[in-house]
């Protein structure tokens, strides 16, 4: 007989065997918080790289580049997480916007991008730590603190020329023309062209659909924020929306953590989804959302709708728009797919899944593993759970992250999970 005295133990026959489940829900979603929210960079790391990035900024200007340096991506949509590759852990990717006061009709791409390039090059700081140019960036690598280093890109741009907007999203693109940008992109060794994108236009995008959700039960959250971080903050005044995480930008993290994980153990890196594609639908569905809903709540309410959305892969067009007749954000317009750029409608986020049809269906296969790890997991036996937790989010990371001795059991019967094929 099992005896269930002194633990939480939830006894449950299934198939002549008992399936042991010590730790309850609400622990699991602690531990798994807790997880998530160790993949985030730390408050003495962001304070750190604002440091460094004015720092360069007060160089160039120095150096007569009149510029604004400013934060882009997830460092300045909140939704940061420590990059996973080849099934290690990598240093942060920190994307920043070098945006030179210059008329893109009277430059080139290229001599704006030499002119960063050179700069740093004749810095007797900055020129050790810079890495080979890339296609749209010069990258600076800094020294691990603590283990954990961070990598700088320095994105150079000019302001685009601002255009009649004549489609039919005019109003919205109207809304934020004024931020758009040109980016330098070196296409090959002397060929350099511009690419269009509006870093600050989709972050105000962002901003404001996740506002409601930084509001929902705020006092708490900055309380907790403080408390684990006294030794960078001296108040609670001190904390500013910047180092504030919501229940959307949590569920950004999980996402963009367990996409890299995934397709890391599955050798399909050529086939994971962009950022872009992640952050837009999660924060295009949380938008239809009850604000109050908790991190875990939220996931499984975007995952719902995702899978609503996989039913592309098999319904035709027309079949679809009247079957889901308000699901609109993703799209297969004659059989190609389609995801709009908030803030540009000409960026289709898809572009790749029409060259590759793999994409679009790795794309989904990922989201019902992120379904079996991320929610239906949360009912397995502890040792089922663990190991998916594990599995999903990195082995290392996790034993780190919080105490898994408490999953285990001593049962004979008790057999340990197995994980399936793409997570060996």
């Amino acid at each position: 007989m099992l005896k269930t005295k002194d633990r939480d133990v939830i006894e449950k026959f299934m198939g002549g065997k008992y399936t042991m489940m010590k730790v309850d829900r609400n622990t699991r979603k602690v531990d798994m918080k807790m997880i998530v929210d160790k993949l985030d960079i730390t408050p003495t790391m962001y304070k750190n790289a604002i440091e460094k990035y004015r720092n360069l900024s007060a160089y160039l200007q120095k150096q007569g580049i009149n510029s604004d340096i400013y934060p882009q991506g997830s460092f300045a949509l909140g939704t940061v997480v420590r990059p996973y590759r080849n099934s290690k852990e990598m240093n942060y990717d920190l994307d920043f916007i070098c945006l030179l006061n210059e008329n893109v009709s009277e430059c080139n791409p290229k001599d704006v991008k030499m002119k960063i390039g050179n700069a740093l090059k004749d810095s007797e700081v900055y020129s050790k730590i810079l890495q080979e140019e890339y296609d749209r960036c010069w990258t600076l690598e800094y020294a691990e603190i603590g283990e954990v280093g961070f990598n700088m890109d320095i994105v150079p741009a000019v302001p685009s020329e601002i255009v009649n907007v004549d489609n039919d999203h005019g109003i919205e693109e109207l809304k934020y023309r004024e931020t758009k940008i040109s980016i330098t992109n070196k296409k090959s060794e002397d060929l350099y062209d511009w690419i269009k994108g509006n870093p600050k236009g989709y972050k105000e995008w962002f901003l404001e659909i996740n506002k409601p959700f930084l509001e929902h039960d705020r006092s708490y959250r900055r309380q907790l924020l403080f408390e684990s971080h006294r030794h960078v903050f001296n108040s609670i005044e001190e904390i500013t929306e910047d180092y504030e995480r919501s229940s959307l930008q949590r569920v950004i993290q999980i996402l963009k953590r367990h996409r890299d994980v995934y397709f890391s153990k599955t050798r399909k890196e050529n086939d994971k989804p962009i950022t872009a594609i992640i952050t837009t639908l999660a924060a295009q569905i949380a938008n239809e959302a009850s604000k109050d809903l908790d991190v875990f709540e939220l996931l499984e309410y975007i995952v719902r709708e995702f899978n609503v959305y996989s039913e592309w892969q098999v319904l035709s067009e027309a079949t679809f728009i009247k079957k889901y007749s308000t699901r609109n954000f993703v799209r297969r317009v004659n059989g190609k797919w389609q995801i709009l750029n908030p803030v540009n409608s000409d960026d289709n986020l898809a572009d790749a899944w029409n060259g590759e049809n793999n994409k679009a269906k790795c794309f989904f296969e990922w989201i019902k593993a992120v379904q079996q790890d991320f929610i239906y997991s949360l009912e397995k036996k502890d040792e089922e759970f663990i190991t998916l937790l594990e599995n999903s989010m990195g082995t290392h990371f996790v034993r780190k992250s919080i105490n898994t001795e408490k999953y285990t059991t001593s049962q004979s019967d008790n057999l340990a999970y197995q994980a399936k094929p793409w997570r060996n």
